[in-house]
């Protein structure tokens, strides 16, 4: 989750965007609701999904790394986010 977080805060605009805490990515992290995506040992991309409960979620953050953007990685993570659910 740390990973993650370093991506939200390069990627998204703190004036703007709500920034979880750390403690709520571990949480997110235990309970299977933060997936990322890696090419090797570069985070690619993740998404956060906050569950709702009724088979209905939210998608909290998602972030993708600038040297991947343009290539799909959004579409994947939320496909591997609905894919678990």
């Amino acid at each position: 989750h740390a990973h993650f977080l370093r991506l939200l805060l390069v990627s998204l605009d703190p004036y703007t965007s709500h920034l979880p805490a750390p403690e709520t990515l571990a949480q997110m992290e235990q309970m299977g609701l933060l997936f990322t995506l890696w090419d090797e040992d570069c985070l690619a991309g993740g998404v956060c999904v906050e569950d709702l409960g009724a088979n209905a979620k939210y998608i909290y953050q998602i972030a993708v790394s600038k040297n991947y953007r343009g290539q799909g990685v959004g579409q994947q993570l939320l496909s591997l986010a609905a894919s678990r659910f």
